[in-house]
């Protein structure tokens, strides 16, 4: 077990970044992920690193939309141009991820590890976000792009694109855009707003309504 940990701490530390945050790869993905940095914060909690821990979980809000409470999926600090063509914006995507930041401080308060107001506070906005904006017919939270469910070049979506990879990104530079749209609310997005809201505090009894509609039928 202590051989396993030191590997652990090693991947970490060689991934870790100056701005407060680990990367999956420091070649092709060197920014900070929503979901993957809640993961990390919950890491550098087993591997006794507080500071670390909880340095990572406030950055993920770094890019929080002031006024909606919208937390992209991606904050291109260290090239804040990069893609900018892509998502319209500088500095981080228009999208955002599965908010497990409930689940992690929920887990770093287990742990005793104090986690700060303002990240409580930003981490509820973030949830209430879906819950006010992301209202789908069904009850369940609606996506605007593949991405937001945290499965990266699914298979799953290939129905909405097509086969070959440019027209794949076309279309979901589309979806960016605004000039496209999917009607999907997928049950596995809505269980982790629910479950992370939960963690919070937050009041997600419709979306947990809607969810045991949709498993019972």
């Amino acid at each position: 077990m202590t051989v396993l940990r030191d590997r652990v701490r090693a991947v970490m530390e060689a991934h870790w970044q100056p701005e407060g945050y680990t990367v999956p790869n420091a070649v092709t993905y060197p920014f900070a992920w929503l979901w993957d940095s809640c993961f990390h914060s919950l890491i550098w909690a087993a591997l006794g690193d507080a500071d670390r821990a909880v340095t990572e979980l406030r950055h993920v809000f770094r890019c929080q939309d002031e006024r909606t409470g919208l937390v992209p999926h991606v904050d291109y600090e260290r090239e804040p141009d990069f893609l900018r063509g892509f998502w319209g914006q500088s500095g981080s995507s228009t999208i955002t991820h599965p908010p497990m930041y409930g689940h992690a401080i929920a887990e770093l308060t287990r742990l005793g590890i104090d986690v700060p107001r303002d990240a409580v506070e930003r981490a509820v906005a973030g949830v209430e976000y879906f819950l006010r904006e992301r209202t789908h017919p069904s009850g369940l939270v609606a996506i605007v792009h593949p991405w937001e469910t945290g499965c990266d070049d699914s298979p799953r979506f290939d129905h909405w694109g097509a086969a070959d990879t440019t027209s794949w990104y076309e279309f979901k530079g589309a979806l960016v855009s605004g000039a496209t749209a999917i009607d999907c609310a997928p049950v596995s997005l809505s269980a982790l707003v629910a479950w992370n809201g939960a963690h919070l505090h937050v009041d997600t009894s419709a979306l947990v309504r809607a969810l045991a509609t949709r498993w019972d039928a």
